[in-house]
């Protein structure tokens, strides 16, 4: 088994497609790190590169030892880490949530576990869906609660609820005494919805080009008060998860009339072996 340190020089070679390069920015030389690389490629029987004028081609072989360095890499870090948390008595659990889930899931289910859970340090923070996997793959989490499906070999995802997104709308809006309305009723409407950061965004905006439109979005945050307030203000109607009590005041909630929902997976590495994840999800299971 090589050096984690070697590991890490062969990925920048890789990253770069250059020996010197990589040697510049790993502060070695050029010769020593082409003897480390070579010494790999001894120690597993294969060729990771091919020298060209412009640097170096990585062979099958490196893409393939590349994936599995990386990995091996972060589970190293993980490992130090948690063993370092383990000497000095810390027990923490990390938690991803995606920007806006917290409508579905209430971030007072998660203070009430860390509160009946007084040995374990939680800590939580909001990210976009996309960087709650990254995070889980990269073992800066240890619990992601993200929105759909995501086909990754190495984690596991339970559903934890479904939650339906619905058109906010004003009073003396003309949609303010229908109860349900097509999404293509959209079409010519000005729209008040979270930004790119939130996952309804990238969904709205591909649900409406389904529908042969690109929507007209008139405003974009990151709060939802401020999506509420500015309904309310009249500068547009507002698409978001539905409020689990009544509308905000002076505002009506409209189904639309195709399924429109979020699937919501409580999501963590299939290798962990903390059992204070499995607390979690019997915690935050019961709200389906």
């Amino acid at each position: 088994m090589g050096d984690i340190k070697n590991f890490i020089y062969f990925q920048k070679v890789y990253e770069m497609h250059s020996m010197h390069r990589a040697a510049e920015h790993l502060f070695i030389s050029a010769q020593g790190l082409g003897k480390i690389i070579k010494n790999l490629e001894h120690e597993y029987n294969t060729t990771f590169f091919v020298r060209s004028q412009n640097g170096v081609i990585p062979t099958d072989s490196a893409k393939l030892f590349y994936d599995w360095s990386k990995e091996f890499v972060l589970q190293d870090a993980h490992i130090k880490t948690e063993i370092n948390n383990l000497n000095n008595g810390i027990n923490r659990l990390r938690i991803g949530c995606a920007s806006g889930i917290l409508k579905a899931i209430q971030l007072k289910t998660i203070l009430d576990f860390a509160n009946s859970n007084k040995t374990l340090h939680v800590e939580w923070s909001e990210y976009s869906n996309e960087e709650v996997i990254n995070k889980l793959l990269n073992y800066d989490i240890e619990y992601g609660i993200v929105v759909g499906l995501h086909d990754y070999p190495n984690l596991e995802q339970v559903k934890l609820c479904q939650c339906d997104l619905v058109l906010y709308v004003y009073e003396g809006h003309p949609y303010y005494e229908k109860e349900k309305i097509p999404l293509d009723m959209l079409r010519n409407e000005n729209i008040i919805i979270m930004n790119e950061s939130f996952h309804i965004y990238n969904d709205f905006i591909k649900a409406c080009k389904i529908k042969g439109f690109t929507p007209n979005i008139k405003a974009k945050t990151m709060d939802g008060g401020t999506l509420m307030h500015l309904c309310r203000q009249k500068i547009g109607i507002a698409i978001s998860p539905k409020f689990e009590d009544e509308a905000p005041t002076g505002l009506k909630a409209i189904a639309f009339e195709e399924p429109y929902h979020w699937d919501i997976y409580g999501t963590f590495r299939k290798n962990s072996k903390d059992d204070s994840i499995k607390k979690l999800q019997v915690a935050l299971l019961p709200q389906i």
